[in-house]
């Protein structure tokens, strides 16, 4: 059985995997960037430890936007607030 979430018909996320399956190809880096409000993203964790190869799985990395809001400059994060609801803590 695969380590990759699926259900019955098909693989989950399939968007996560072809990226990583990318940035394997190019002998690149994948980083996902998303917001904390989408918990169907969490699934990331799932991909992440299907992946065998360590040093792929060294070059994937994820990052959410309420971190990087708290760490730039006030204009940006009062921007990603306004614009995005984007709240930091």
């Amino acid at each position: 059985m695969s380590a990759l979430p699926q259900n019955e018909k098909e693989y989950l996320n399939y968007q996560l995997i072809r990226n990583v399956l990318a940035a394997f190809a190019c002998n690149g880096e994948f980083f996902l960037i998303c917001d904390a409000r989408r918990p169907d993203l969490r699934s990331w964790w799932n991909v992440i430890q299907s992946i065998r190869l360590t040093g792929l799985r060294s070059r994937c990395q994820f990052l959410l936007w309420q971190e990087i809001a708290a760490s730039v400059a006030d204009v940006l994060r009062k921007f990603l607030e306004e614009k995005y609801g984007i709240v930091t803590k």
